[in-house]
């Protein structure tokens, strides 16, 4: 899980995730939400699984489009391998804009 906490609440519009996985076949879940409350409670953005193939699909880009105005809490769960509870997530890239 990653969690970002901001100093003041901030508006958000787009969210870039990049995942890579050149080494091994999996099925990766993540669940992204956000708090306007400092984390009492949490709005689902998305949920998504993703299979990675090192011979087909090794990398997943997402850019999700958001309007959200008042942001404390932005976060970032990540089910590595919904197989598999030993495996690694592999984020490359997380961007806010």
């Amino acid at each position: 899980t990653i969690r970002l906490i901001f100093a003041r609440p901030q508006r958000l519009r787009r969210i870039h995730l990049r995942f890579v996985e050149p080494d091994r076949q999996r099925t990766q879940e993540y669940l992204l939400r956000w708090s306007g409350d400092g984390g009492q409670s949490f709005h689902d953005i998305v949920r998504q699984q993703w299979n990675f193939d090192p011979h087909a699909a090794s990398t997943q880009t997402e850019q999700h489009q958001v309007d959200l105005a008042a942001v404390a809490v932005l976060e970032l769960i990540i089910t590595p391998d919904v197989a598999d509870t030993q495996a690694l997530a592999t984020l490359s890239e997380m961007r806010l804009a």
